[in-house]
């Protein structure tokens, strides 16, 4: 099954334990996205844990009617100083975590401090300025509960939506002896 990026319509936001506007668990919707907020029931934002010290939670609510096949890829990164020439990542992942004794799943970088990977030719670029990202994460959307994210402030979380093609593709058989 090939897998085709098309933008979709999505709200994202960052909820900061800093940050005061509508609360929910100790944790608050930053300015954008406090009204979205209000429509989600806030015993399903109240499961959630808060974010840990440093640590900011990210929401990724759905927004498109018809989700049956999508996929959400998501990374977390940073806009970092790096060469030109090198393609270069986070050796980070976004493990998968369960709330117990309910359906909630949530997403969190399996390092506070990850080191940057990558290929090592020789640039004669100067450095630029360059968002990272870490290794991307697939998820199966589901309009019943928000995607959340945990990662450490220095990061932001990005996404991108996948869906399928309508038709199937045929697979090439080679027989053996």
């Amino acid at each position: 099954m090939k897998f085709i990026f098309r933008p979709v319509p999505f709200l994202a936001f960052a909820l900061m334990s800093s940050s005061f506007v509508r609360s929910f668990a100790g944790v608050s919707a930053g300015s954008v996205g406090a009204d979205q907020l209000r429509d989600l029931r806030s015993d399903l934002l109240e499961s959630f844990p808060k974010p840990r010290v440093n640590w900011q939670m990210f929401i990724i609510l759905p927004k498109k009617p018809d989700m049956d096949g999508l996929k959400l890829e998501i990374v977390a990164g940073k806009t970092v100083s790096r060469d030109a020439c090198n393609t270069a990542a986070f050796d980070a992942d976004l493990v998968r975590k369960e709330i117990p004794d309910t359906h909630h799943v949530y997403y969190e970088l399996n390092q506070e401090n990850p080191k940057i990977v990558g290929t090592l030719m020789g640039c004669k670029e100067p450095a630029i300025k360059k968002y990272t990202p870490s290794k991307p994460h697939f998820v199966e959307l589901n309009r019943s509960y928000p995607i959340v994210v945990y990662v450490p402030k220095s990061f932001t979380v990005k996404y991108r939506l996948w869906s399928p093609q309508k038709t199937y593709s045929e697979a090439s058989a080679i027989s053996g002896p």
